[in-house]
């Protein structure tokens, strides 16, 4: 009897041995496959980048070699995964981007775009070259703005608006309140209203959390369109994209939602980029200084 319970143990042993190293695969493999994904939309955003500055040349060879070494990594460790499928159709389109890109000056000499700017009059002069203001801000505004030029064309009626960000950050919200607020069509309201709407309709704190992370549900629209007194409610949704270091790639969704409908009735969407090139700024205040004193000079 001892022999068939010491085999019974053993076998249950390695019955729950064979369950702990198959399910510790599986959690690793998923763990791998999370972090290519996280690498691959991280390298999409330079192809995004390179699209918004007309063609960057340099950009889109950036992108297609690390996703060539991104491709190596994945062959070596999970040969069969689907990631390798979106890898190359991204490579496809990057390729047929640096064909294009390759015929014009400004793909190539992107920094050409200094030569006949004036960034002390124009604050957008260089596109998605940031040299003076927080990166971040200016790639969320200029999201946001295009979002604007879209509503307006689009809807004809007066919005109220309410502000999210994923990851959270209440300073973009604000900057997106401030430019929504510059015009008529638009009727924002601040933090301190969503929270008044949500105490007024019995709503706790933990509601008010799950709606900042995103989680809209019914009580929430409820609660803003009882308190607000409006039948035209839209969502503002400032999300920030993966990019690689001193680039944002932000985008910015505007959902329309109409009283008692959980779902949106309309999604507007707007991307915005922004490259911190402040380092820049020193060299080309003294180029553009030699060229005044030149100027003087020859003038003379």
């Amino acid at each position: 009897m001892k022999i068939i319970e010491f085999k019974l143990s053993n076998t249950l042993a390695i019955f729950y041995l064979f369950l702990s190293l198959l399910f510790s695969n599986m959690a690793i493999s998923l763990e791998k496959n999370t972090n290519y994904i996280d690498e691959l939309n991280t390298i999409e955003s330079y192809y995004w980048i390179a699209l918004e500055e007309k063609g960057n040349y340099k950009l889109f060879s950036k992108a297609l070699n690390k996703l060539d070494a991104l491709e190596i990594k994945i062959k070596e460790n999970t040969p069969a995964s689907n990631i390798l499928l979106k890898i190359r159709g991204l490579k496809e389109d990057i390729r047929q981007q640096l064909d294009m890109s390759s015929d014009t000056f400004f793909g190539i000499f992107p920094l050409s775009r200094f030569f006949n700017n004036n960034f002390l009059t124009n604050s957008v002069a260089f596109g998605t070259y940031e040299l003076f203001d927080d990166y971040n801000v200016m790639s969320s505004n200029q999201a946001v703005e295009n979002l604007l030029k879209t509503l307006k064309e689009k809807e004809r009626k007066q919005l109220d608006v309410i502000f999210i960000s994923n990851p959270l950050d209440y300073a973009l919200e604000n900057e997106a309140l401030y430019l929504f607020n510059q015009s008529p069509q638009f009727f924002v309201h601040n933090q301190k209203e969503i929270n008044d709407a949500f105490v007024k309709n019995n709503l706790n704190e933990n509601d008010i959390s799950n709606f900042k992370s995103g989680n809209l549900n019914e009580k929430h629209l409820h609660s803003f369109f009882k308190s607000f007194d409006t039948n035209d409610l839209l969502l503002v949704n400032i999300e920030k994209n993966p990019s690689f270091s001193k680039d944002a790639f932000y985008v910015i969704k505007g959902s329309y939602f109409k009283p008692d409908q959980l779902n949106p009735i309309k999604i507007y969407r707007n991307m915005g980029f922004s490259r911190d090139r402040t380092n820049l700024l020193k060299p080309i205040i003294s180029i553009n200084f030699s060229f005044l004193i030149i100027g003087i000079i020859l003038g003379f």
